[in-house]
């Protein structure tokens, strides 16, 4: 019987271990996640999909490492110059125009959940396996003291800046962090 006080773990860097493409601010497409010098970049949230990828964030990009073991960009590479929209594609996505990340996770079927802050307001995106950016909570508007706005769609909900958590549930529900407000939300499948 295995228990947390017999198990040998191992430590093994997967990303940014031998800078062989020297300082980057943006990760080149393509190679080895361990060939890219990472050292400047925040590397605030971190995800892991079913698949074996793993997501992390580098100045409001998102970047994927796939099982391979190679860096893709699936987010916010272009040269959109306005707030982000439900159905456009998240590597259109100018990095300063929606706002800092600050925490991330991946569903069963593979949709990326980011949580983003801009200007006090608080907003959940969701990146389908597709490249498609949805809109999941947040209003957009932004709120002082006690935002709420529960028991409807989730896009009308409002939530404060800094979301640092997120969660899926057994049945597939995403948990917020909700942390200026004080408290955890739900959002259900259904939205």
């Amino acid at each position: 019987q295995k228990n947390a006080k017999n198990l040998t773990r191992t430590a093994t860097t997967i990303l940014g271990a031998t800078p062989r493409f020297g300082l980057n601010y943006y990760a080149p497409d393509g190679i080895l996640s361990t060939e890219w010098g990472v050292e400047e970049c925040p590397l605030v949230a971190t995800a892991v999909s079913a698949d074996g990828s793993i997501y992390f964030d580098c100045f409001d990009r998102i970047i994927q490492i796939d099982p391979d073991g190679i860096l893709h960009t699936i987010a916010g590479n272009g040269t959109f110059g306005g707030e982000p929209t439900d159905g456009m594609q998240a590597i259109d996505i100018h990095p300063g125009f929606w706002g800092s990340i600050h925490a991330m996770v991946a569903d069963e079927d593979g949709t990326l959940y980011i949580s983003v802050s801009n200007l006090g307001i608080g907003k959940i995106w969701s990146i389908t396996t597709d490249g498609v950016l949805h809109l999941v909570a947040g209003g957009g508007a932004f709120c002082g003291g006690g935002c709420v706005r529960d028991e409807g769609p989730a896009t009308d909900a409002l939530l404060k800046h800094d979301i640092t958590g997120l969660a899926i549930g057994p049945e597939g529900d995403l948990y917020i962090a909700d942390k200026h407000n004080n408290r955890v939300r739900k959002v259900t499948k259904k939205g």
